[in-house]
């Protein structure tokens, strides 16, 4: 459904002279009617003059121009270009009498008679005109000349569209150097030349080349002064197409509808170019699956093509055809989408190769009919057919061709041909992988979202394939998907800014500092909730897109760098004996011909001297749900399941029936390890592992060591990180949240959050940072401790980039609220919150969790003070935008603070992925409301190990291992705390 939308008319109006003769009147009439967009009237009264004009009359400029204008109306008009054909060719044969072919009127005859058969796809006659305009232009006006540059314009898209697009791109980039050198850059040549190299980029999936110059021409034609509409509308679409296919839908929503209505206007609802933005808006909505927006545009387009092509024919008309076909099959209409696409075949046949690219997607819409109908060798034949077709036009790594591999390996996987099922299925994956690399290059962390959400988002599928298919080997496919799919977004962010800080190009920091200022505006402005402006707070996040991407594209080292992940061979050579990683992962079970309702979650496990690694199925994600609700009361699901049902001591059977669906089907293929590396995944990142029950007597970290680590794939980094009596530690707790100083009452709730007027001192936090100070003070470690009204939210800020501590611990308050959109148990909650409704209400997870600093209740009840950045509120937002390299463990001593939302492969959004973002190596956070006492109990024993020289994660787990052991039967006591490397 691919609709190139290219600039090619240059009209040149010849001089006419005037006379008083009757035919004139008609003329003149005519030219009225042209005037006000009477076309019908216009052709009528200038047929009427051609038949009146004298015979001396015939070889005039006035009677040349009357044949041009007719032409121009039937092409321009009524996108009828083989009855414009005729009154060209006829004017082409006087200009040729009257004054030879060496002169300006015949190369722009020459140049119009191409057009109207590139428009009816008789690509090569185009060319033949388009080369002669060209080579008189030459000699007339040398190859640095305007209308030179025409002839190139019109080749480029004629080479465009017929795939020869190295010297499509050549024949633009010509164009454009003339253009530029003759008018500048604020031009409507040199604006059109941008818009035809952006959709050569876009043709070639090169969508980083392609952007750019569309909203370069866009703009151009916006500002610019007397650049028709119809021009403008064109820059609308192919930018349009460009965002389209980089997942950013609603915005080539707004650009295509800005488009069709400029060409209503300027054209009429009775032209080809307004069938075209109908069709390319429905295309949209079917890409979007809004099947019922999409059909009353197609059934637009195809009317007015069937008045103006009445043979029905022609390349528009088959386009229609083929369209509504692919609307209907997804439908399920069937045999009314046969028969559509089988019209639409055969028309494109007839036109031969200049229509090759729509016969490529029709041949391979037919193969999804068949596949639809269950007809697996005709699918295969079309399939394979269309297959051909794009290798040789668009090449192996086009998107098209990838989601023909997709398509080829259900077919085969319905035939049951599993290894050649397989085999398709990992060439998509690796194109899909090389295609996100060359997104990720350019675009903004918001975008690379909508490009893994709308695009390339067929994991899924892979590991369904996997799950069901291939009982015995090629189990390693599954474990590299996992490990490539796994923090793409999150990994490309970290790089990005190690990159920038490390640079010493002072041209890109300036460029990031700009940017950071931007995302602390837009901060504040989300702390405001509805109080904001929202007009602006839209334009500074559009501000902050467009700088975000510059900044990824100036980074050269960047682009060099993406993409790379280790693999899963990698991974099994950094074990040693007892020691086995598990990546779990979690997909929507895909059939063979649609996603089901059900999603499961299976475990890939590695062991030194495995050949592949392991699979091993779990559960469905509703068992997982329905044992985290069991015990919930008001909405307070994972706390209850650990504070009220999950017991170690006792045969419950929630405790039973945890272990059972979580951990048990692992338990036979770890005989013998004790150490895992695991990374959870969907609802796993709330699970705390280390305290399922075993059995009566056992929990799972007595068996096991249990690491946990975001991927497996960290393992390639795994240090023993210390802490040194010269690092800086920094310690923030006794917070005073009002500035009303008295306010320091002992709270009921503990480290609850707010769901009064706001936060109450926790006196609790102040001997815990006191204790941590006292102990490092006796094994002479210097510790930084931040009390009251200093342990400001801008206190944390400052220790940005160098002045990043070796440890930074944060006791306080933390929230977390759910997705105010999502309907389940677990989000009723947020319902109940009086305060804070800025921060519960946002769209944005990384607003929607967050720490608490000095004086937080002011902004926490809606009171603001214009123009000050410290709110006492720092929102996993802001921390996202915080740099430090030099920390190596923060430790979140608030309730809730692994919280967040679960993005798929991207994990926890909130502040776990915040910390990670600026670069944190070490995580200790919580999964659950602690109690005060055992949380500083637990903090007093990491402490005194770190500060004895043991490693970070050998610190943790041997205090785990103590509370543990104290707090048997009460995992809740203990367990909440987790160490994230």
């Amino acid at each position: 459904m691919r609709i190139v939308a290219c600039s090619i008319l240059t009209i040149l109006i010849f001089g006419h002279e005037l006379h008083s003769q009757t035919w004139q009147q008609y003329r003149d009439k005519a030219d009225t009617f042209r005037v006000r967009k009477n076309i019908d009237s216009a052709i009528e009264n200038y047929k009427l003059a051609k038949e009146l004009i004298p015979a001396d009359s015939i070889y005039s400029n006035s009677y040349i121009l009357l044949l041009t204008n007719t032409g121009n109306l039937f092409y321009l008009g009524k996108s009828q270009y083989s009855t414009a054909e005729i009154y060209y060719l006829e004017a082409r044969e006087i200009i040729k009498k009257k004054d030879g072919s060496e002169n300006d009127k015949y190369a722009m005859n020459a140049n119009f008679l191409g057009q109207v058969n590139y428009q009816q796809r008789k690509y090569r006659p185009a060319e033949t005109y388009y080369l002669e305009a060209k080579q008189i232009w030459e000699r007339l006006f040398t190859k640095k000349s305007s209308q030179y540059a025409i002839s190139c314009n019109a080749l480029g898209i004629l080479y465009n569209d017929d795939g020869q697009f190295e010297k499509a791109e050549a024949e633009h980039l010509e164009a454009r150097a003339i253009r530029e050198q003759l008018f500048t850059k604020e031009n409507a040549g040199y604006a059109q030349s941008c818009n035809n190299l952006a959709a050569i980029y876009w043709n070639l999936g090169r969508f980083d080349k392609g952007e750019p110059l569309a909203i370069e021409a866009k703009e151009i034609r916006g500002r610019v002064a007397g650049i028709p509409k119809s021009a403008y509308a064109i820059s609308c679409v192919n930018l349009g197409n460009i965002y389209r296919d980089m997942g950013k839908y609603e915005k080539a929503e707004a650009l295509y509808i800005e488009a069709k209505n400029a060409r209503e206007i300027y054209f009429t609802k009775e032209h080809d170019d307004y069938a075209l933005s109908c069709d390319i808006l429905a295309d949209l909505y079917y890409f979007m699956k809004q099947f019922h927006k999409a059909e009353p545009l197609y059934l637009e387009a195809k009317g007015i093509r069937e008045r103006i092509d009445t043979a029905k024919q022609g390349y528009y008309y088959g386009q229609s055809c083929s369209s509504i076909a692919a609307l209907y099959r997804e439908m399920g209409k069937y045999k009314e989408a046969e028969s559509l696409a089988l019209e639409a075949q055969k028309i494109w046949e007839n036109l031969g190769s200049a229509a090759d690219a729509d016969l490529a997607i029709n041949t391979n819409s037919l193969g999804a009919l068949y596949f639809n109908l269950e007809d697996y060798n005709k699918s295969e034949h079309f399939f394979l057919k269309a297959r051909e077709m794009w290798k040789k036009r668009l090449g192996v790594l086009h998107p098209f061709y990838t989601e023909n591999s997709l398509s080829l390996a259900r077919v085969y996987r319905g035939k049951n041909e599993i290894e050649k099922a397989n085999d398709l299925y990992i060439n998509a994956f690796e194109a899909q992988n090389a295609q996100a690399g060359n997104i990720f290059s350019f675009t903004s962390e918001d975008e690379k979202q909508l490009y893994l959400k709308n695009i390339t988002g067929a994991e899924d599928e892979y590991q369904s394939f996997y799950f069901s298919k291939m009982n015995t080997g090629h189990k390693g496919q599954p474990y590299l998907i996992s490990l490539q799919k796994r923090n793409q977004i999150l990994a490309s962010s970290q790089q990005l800014r190690h990159i920038i800080y490390t640079s010493g190009d002072t041209v890109l920091t300036t460029k990031y500092d700009n940017w950071l200022d931007l995302k602390k505006q837009i901060a504040a402005l989300y702390a405001k909730g509805d109080m904001a402006p929202q007009d602006h707070l839209k334009t500074l996040i559009e501000k902050a897109d467009v700088l975000e991407k510059d900044i990824v594209r100036s980074s050269a080292v960047f682009k060099k760098m993406q993409p790379g992940t280790i693999d899963w061979k990698a991974i099994r050579q950094l074990l040693t004996p007892g020691e086995a990683t598990i990546e779990f992962i979690e997909f929507n079970y895909f059939d063979g011909h649609h996603f089901t309702d059900s999603i499961f979650y299976a475990a890939l496990v590695i062991r030194p001297g495995m050949e592949e690694p392991k699979w091993v199925t779990l559960f469905e994600k509703k068992q997982l749900e329905k044992l985290l609700t069991r015990t919930t009361v008001d909405g307070q699901s994972i706390n209850r399941f650990y504070t009220r049902g999950l017991k170690v001591g006792s045969n419950n059977t929630l405790s039973t029936q945890a272990f059972n669906t979580i951990w048990k089907p692992l338990e036979n293929i770890l005989d013998g390890v004790t150490t895992i590396y695991f990374s959870p995944a969907g609802l796993l990142h709330r699970i705390a592992f280390a305290s399922l029950p075993v059995d009566s007597l056992q929990v799972l970290s007595d068996k096991y060591n249990l690491v946990q680590l975001s991927t497996t794939a960290a393992l390639a980094n795994r240090t023993a990180d210390v802490v040194t009596s010269s690092d800086k530690i920094f310690l923030f707790g006794g917070i005073k949240y009002s500035l009303d100083s008295t306010s320091k009452k002992v709270v009921v709730d503990k480290r609850n959050r707010s769901t009064r007027s706001g936060f109450n001192y926790l006196p609790g936090t102040a001997a815990e940072v006191k204790g941590i100070a006292k102990t490092g003070q006796v094994k002479n470690f210097s510790t930084t401790v931040l009390q009251g009204m200093e342990a400001r939210e801008n206190a944390v800020k400052m220790l940005n980039d160098k002045q990043s501590p070796k440890v930074l611990h944060i006791a306080t308050h933390g929230f977390f609220f759910p997705d105010p959109g999502d309907n389940t148990k677990d989000s009723l909650k947020s319902k109940t919150y009086t305060s804070g409704k800025a921060f519960q209400q946002s769209d944005n997870p990384l607003i929607r969790s967050g720490l608490v600093f000095a004086g937080a209740n002011d902004a926490w009840n809606g009171k603001y003070v214009d123009g000050q950045e410290d709110d006492g509120i720092l929102t996993a937002y802001e921390v996202s935008n915080l740099y430090l390299p030099n920390t190596k463990l923060v430790v979140l001593s608030a309730c809730e603070t692994a919280l967040g939302d679960i993005k798929g492969s991207e994990g926890v959004y909130g502040l776990q992925r915040a910390f990670k973002m600026a670069g944190v190596e070490n995580l200790v956070m919580s999964l659950w409301k602690v109690p005060d006492n055992e949380t500083a109990e637990f903090m007093q024993l990491f402490y005194n190990k770190l500060f004895e020289g043991k490693a970070i994660d050998k610190s943790f787990y041997e205090a785990q291992a103590a509370m543990r052991n104290k707090y048997r039967r009460s995992p809740f006591k203990w367990a909440a705390w987790i160490l994230v490397k």
